[in-house]
């Protein structure tokens, strides 16, 4: 999708004319940079197809407000925990010390709040007022102060060799920490923060910059995978695993022979969509791909049983095991896997299967998806 045909596709009050085909366009061939912005901000649900140009300010406007009041939450909870702290240490009155600035951000939080209480209990019990029957769960998955340990100790290791996260007290990994807080302390759909979720966000970060922009392009994506982190992408391995079965028995078999099967080896990767395996351009490009759903839905697992099978020849020449199949493909990166061949390849894959997998196979592999 180049930037003429993106600017042609709006009509003069600023409507896309044809998504349909504007996602055929992006499936088969992706999207230029210097447009990715606008076009993920319709493909994660941002903007809707059918909006104008003065609808979509609207969507901006208040999109920023909402985004603002979801955030300023969690720091009010900071400011209660601080609270709590300062109780917990012996002072005898609920207020925070004058001259004393809370936190706004773990990092911060987790050096003068929790690093301050190495030798105090941690009470994970909900201040007075205020707190949704999420937040209350939150508390007791991981408790407050445990989510901002999490969330703090992932945004310190989050794609460190780019620009935008290179500085530690940097704008990146400012908003990298302000969007994973906000996002696991009001939206999570997987009770709080599961790690996986940095590398998902940087990512969009990488593209979209703006803070609350990100933030609900980020809710875009965990509304599309959340059931990856949910169930820990159980049943989509089950489904690879049954595709392999279906399109290359051998293979197949040799699974079940080094006690492989599971597709555990392939966790990482259909887990983060891939975030890890190639260079970011490519991610971003195969991302935007899924995204379209123009074959299908589930297009990410044919992409994956063909990366699988791309590296066929590999795995029984050198005859890897469990072990091996795990650290090949946590190192794929290094492999030289080529992302058209395997596009091309999912194609035609997605193509066998539509054409000779019965009805009942077809619900057996993607019914709990």
């Amino acid at each position: 999708m180049s930037r003429n045909e993106w600017e042609y596709s709006y009509s003069t009050d600023g409507v896309v004319t044809e998504p349909d085909k504007i996602k055929a366009t992006i499936f088969w061939g992706g999207v230029e940079s210097s447009i990715r912005k606008d076009v993920w901000k319709y493909l994660l649900d941002f903007y809707k197809w059918d909006s104008t140009s003065v609808s979509r300010e609207k969507t901006r406007e208040t999109m920023r407000d909402v985004y603002g009041e979801l955030k300023q939450k969690w720091i009010n909870r900071m400011k209660e925990e601080c609270k709590l702290q300062f109780q917990q240490q012996g002072f005898d009155h609920s207020s925070i010390p004058i001259g004393f600035e809370p936190p706004t951000n773990p990092r911060q939080f987790v050096a003068t709040v929790i690093g301050s209480a190495s030798a105090t209990r941690l009470d994970h019990s909900s201040p007075a007022g205020g707190i949704s029957e999420f937040e209350k769960n939150v508390m007791t998955t991981y408790g407050f102060r445990e989510l901002c340990q999490v969330v703090a100790h992932d945004v310190r290791r989050t794609d460190r060799e780019s620009p935008l996260f290179k500085e530690d007290e940097g704008p990146g990994l400012t908003k990298l920490s302000n969007v994973l807080m906000t996002y696991s302390y009001n939206c999570s759909v997987v009770n709080g923060y599961a790690q996986g979720m940095n590398d998902l966000a940087a990512t969009i970060l990488h593209v979209i910059d703006d803070e609350a922009q990100s933030f609900w392009c980020f809710k875009g994506l965990m509304d599309k995978v959340h059931n990856q982190f949910k169930t820990m992408c159980l049943p989509h391995l089950k489904a690879v695993a049954k595709l392999v079965q279906m399109v290359d028995p051998y293979l197949c078999s040799y699974f079940e022979k080094i006690e492989a099967s599971d597709m555990l080896f392939l966790f990482q990767s259909i887990l983060l969509c891939f975030k890890r395996d190639f260079e970011t351009e490519q991610v971003k490009r195969l991302w935007e791909i899924f995204w379209t759903d123009q074959l299908t839905p589930h297009f990410h697992l044919f992409f994956t049983l063909a990366v699988v099978l791309d590296s066929r020849n590999e795995i029984l020449e050198q005859e890897m095991d469990s072990q091996d199949l795990l650290m090949y493909f946590k190192s794929m990166n290094k492999h030289n896997t080529n992302i058209e061949d395997c596009l091309v390849l999912a194609t035609r894959l997605w193509l066998y299967f539509e054409k000779n997998a019965t009805a009942s196979q077809k619900n057996d592999i993607f019914e709990k998806l």
